[in-house]
């Protein structure tokens, strides 16, 4: 009788509410919000109210071990004791995986099926093959959104992007993540978005250096300055679908006579900016407003440096201070000055440090980016959220991070576009489209265009810095497009990729 109770509870079951935390004094409390925010995901998602983990415990070393090689994360099913370690890289993902090992001790029905989770299918992470238990928690770590969005990719656009077994992936889907919606955060899947022929952001005339690329309510907006006559700058309007000059202005940014002229494209969400910097003057600054009808100059009395965009009448530029520690910079400060363009009126708005999990605030590689959403300024948080002002205030909204959004783009209705991007078994990505709308904080569903980019190309055995397309999504009244260049080219290539 002893062994029949055994075989149908290969565990003791515990209540998600019985569960016991236990926490090293060394995890931070950022990160200790991040994984319990997985924990709770995963149970919802789920959908059980007990499970094979009695205690989790949250540590902070090294010295966590499995099977003889440091770990992330350890599963012991004879107590119940899952352990996570923060030390080691995304935590998060490692505690989800030993999720995933209890669930498979608590409901065994597919071991049955050996055509699913087959050994050796999978590395475990130190070159050799996983068994059947481990296959299974690789292939429930990914989720069930990340899931969702490889499966659209692959099979709307033929394109390898991960190597988990497709029939194991959608077991996955049905028996650990039930009430987890279609989708989760979006609604039904669409078809691939339809795109249009590519053409070349090219040179009109010799001698002359791209300024910017832009994106106007009705065209492409693109600006270049003169080589061989200080100050000479050519404004195009183009047709997104084909790239055809619709409307052609030149003006003189700075002078006559100027000691140096600096040019740049401001976005807006009345369209782009042209700013000069050094005029006659060498302090002198003019700043044109590029409308198709004309560019029209607003005489500005600013004194500061170049900006970034222009919303409401005002020049804004996002600043931060930090503090570099063996985790990344901490951001410490955040702030945005701005320049009333009319008055020259210098403003200044402290912005509260965002709320968001760790990789939210600690920069590695990307830079929080300023944008807005209708006419008010927000700051966009690559992997975390987004922070916003208006007539509240400042506040937040977390992003999914499973979307891997790779840029934004502001609509002309309070919508804010992005890329997805979905990394692909050639280290390529496949290049998608989403759309969020703030203020009812809704998403359409990522739609593919199947547009892909390259892997990063691999110099002298490092990764170059530069190696990486550089991809832009640009959205103006009814129209969307992809911009993507090569390193160390100023040619863009454009594709119109439809938008919901």
């Amino acid at each position: 009788m002893w062994l029949l109770l055994l075989a149908c509870h290969p565990c003791t079951l515990t209540d998600w509410d019985d569960l016991a935390v236990r926490i090293d004094a060394g995890v931070d409390e950022d990160t200790l919000d991040g994984l319990l925010r997985v924990l709770d995901q995963f149970i919802g998602w789920s959908g059980r109210e007990q499970s094979c983990v009695r205690t989790l415990t949250v540590r902070s070393d090294y010295d966590l071990v499995r099977e003889g090689y440091g770990a992330g994360g350890s599963y012991r099913s004879t107590t119940g004791e899952l352990q996570v370690s923060t030390a080691f890289e995304d935590p998060e993902t490692g505690l989800l995986h030993e999720l995933c090992h209890a669930t498979w001790q608590q409901d065994r029905a597919w071991r049955e099926d050996r055509e699913l989770f087959p050994r050796g299918s999978l590395d475990r992470g130190d070159g050799k093959g996983a068994d059947r238990e481990e296959v299974f928690a690789l292939t429930c770590e990914v989720g069930p959104q990340q899931a969702l969005r490889q499966a659209w990719v692959q099979e709307q656009c033929g394109v390898g992007v991960t190597d988990r077994d497709p029939a194991s992936l959608q077991r996955v889907q049905e028996a650990v993540y039930g009430e987890a919606a279609a989708g989760a955060d979006w609604g039904p899947a669409g078809e691939p978005a339809p795109v249009g022929p590519t053409w070349t952001v090219s040179e009109p005339e010799p001698d002359l250096q791209l300024t910017g690329v832009d994106a106007g309510l009705d065209h492409v907006v693109v600006a270049w300055s003169s080589r061989a006559e200080e100050g000479r700058v050519i404004v195009e309007h183009r047709a997104p679908q084909d790239g055809a000059v619709a409307i052609r202005h030149e003006l003189q940014a700075c002078g006559p006579a100027p000691y140096l002229c600096l040019v740049s494209l401001l976005a807006g969400p009345d369209g782009p900016w042209l700013f000069a910097d050094g005029g006659t003057q060498v302090e002198e600054q003019r700043l044109w407003q590029l409308l198709p009808t004309g560019p029209v100059e607003h005489p500005t009395l600013c004194e500061q440096g170049d900006g970034e965009v222009v919303v409401d009448g005002t020049m804004w530029e996002l600043a931060w201070n930090w503090r570099e520690d063996d985790g990344g910079r901490e951001v410490t400060g955040l702030w945005v000055d701005g320049c009333q363009v009319d008055s020259g009126q210098a403003v200044r708005e402290i912005l509260p440090m965002p709320s968001f999990p760790l990789r939210g605030w600690r920069l590695t590689w990307t830079e929080p980016t300023l944008t807005w959403v209708g006419q008010d300024l927000a700051v966009w948080w690559p992997d975390a959220g987004l922070s916003g002002s208006g007539e509240q205030g400042w506040a937040e909204q977390e992003l999914p991070p499973h979307l891997d959004l790779a840029g934004v783009a502001p609509g002309p209705d309070g919508e804010l576009g992005f890329l997805v991007q979905t990394e692909d078994l050639d280290g390529g990505h496949t290049l998608g489209l989403s759309t969020l709308w703030p203020a009812a904080g809704t998403w359409e569903a990522p739609t593919p265009t199947c547009e892909v980019l390259p892997a990063p190309i691999e110099t002298d055995d490092t990764w170059a810095a530069t190696g990486e397309v550089e991809a832009r999504l640009l959205r103006g009244r009814g129209w969307g497009a992809l911009a993507r260049r090569a390193p160390g080219e100023q040619e863009w290539n454009v594709t119109v990729a439809a938008l919901r």
